[in-house]
């Protein structure tokens, strides 16, 4: 029988799709799957962002510096104090 990796591990969920609904309806399917192996979810924020062509480069990068921006402060805030991430 496996293990869990995900039991007891926080997680989070930031998605992004081409049209207006796909990652919230991919993310909430995402949420139920951490939710039954038991990893703790962060609420908030929730970030829901419509792809575009060229706003992920080839090398992972996001081009649009507002976009960027919003991902760097939504990871910041979402930290605890004492993370030294």
């Amino acid at each position: 029988m496996g293990q869990n990796s995900f039991a007891r591990k926080p997680s989070g969920v930031i998605g992004t799709s081409p049209g207006a609904l796909g990652t919230a309806i991919a993310q909430q399917q995402l949420r139920s799957v951490l939710s039954f192996c038991n990893s703790p979810q962060m609420n908030a924020p929730e970030a829901y962002i419509r792809f575009t062509p060229g706003l992920i480069n080839e090398d992972g990068q996001v081009t649009n510096e507002a976009t960027a921006e919003f991902l760097r402060s939504t990871w910041r805030n979402s930290m605890p104090s004492s993370c030294a991430c």
